[in-house]
């Protein structure tokens, strides 16, 4: 055999035995905090005066969505449907794009008591394909609840304005 063939071979060989070296370290142990903080992804790297973090919602696909006095939104086939007083087909890909951007939420944690999480009105339902249904809950102060985690978020604010221009309600209503 050739020398260079084999260097070359040992270099693989141990790049390789490096790799899996680093996943497994990676999966018991997790990103060092430096490197972490290097790349964005440690909780220290966020600045101090917010502290977000991140809340998916719909970990499963969502059948429908409904708006107290407002709109229902509802998958049907392969249609989004929107009623508000009449039903329309909708922009599928609008739709499926709005869930790809806001399916997971920045979020700023809130605390409160416990009888101020009894005040919140329902904003939002929402229906999973699995027939589980959850609601997003508002409060003044712009304060949202979702399964128990209460929290304001601008991009959950954002969220709720465009979902009334894709249905077809202007921000006002």
């Amino acid at each position: 055999m050739n020398t260079s063939l084999i260097v070359k071979l040992n270099f693989l060989v141990l790049g390789l035995v490096l790799v899996i070296f680093g996943i497994s370290s990676l999966r018991n142990r997790g990103l060092p905090s430096g490197v972490a903080e290097l790349f964005g992804a440690a909780p220290g790297a966020a600045s101090s005066s917010t502290a977000s973090s991140s809340l998916k919602w719909c970990e499963t696909r969502v059948r429908s969505l409904i708006q107290p006095s407002g709109f229902q939104l509802e998958q049907k086939g392969m249609k989004w449907i929107g009623e508000t007083e009449t039903e329309k087909e909708l922009n599928f890909i609008a739709i499926e794009k709005w869930f790809g951007r806001h399916c997971q939420l920045l979020v700023n944690p809130v605390a409160l008591e416990a009888a101020e999480k009894t005040q919140f009105n329902p904003i939002l339902f929402v229906q999973f394909i699995d027939q589980t249904a959850h609601a997003f809950g508002y409060k003044e102060g712009g304060v949202y609840t979702w399964r128990g985690q209460t929290f304001r978020s601008e991009q959950l604010d954002l969220a709720l304005k465009e979902l009334k221009d894709l249905v077809g309600l202007t921000a006002q209503d």
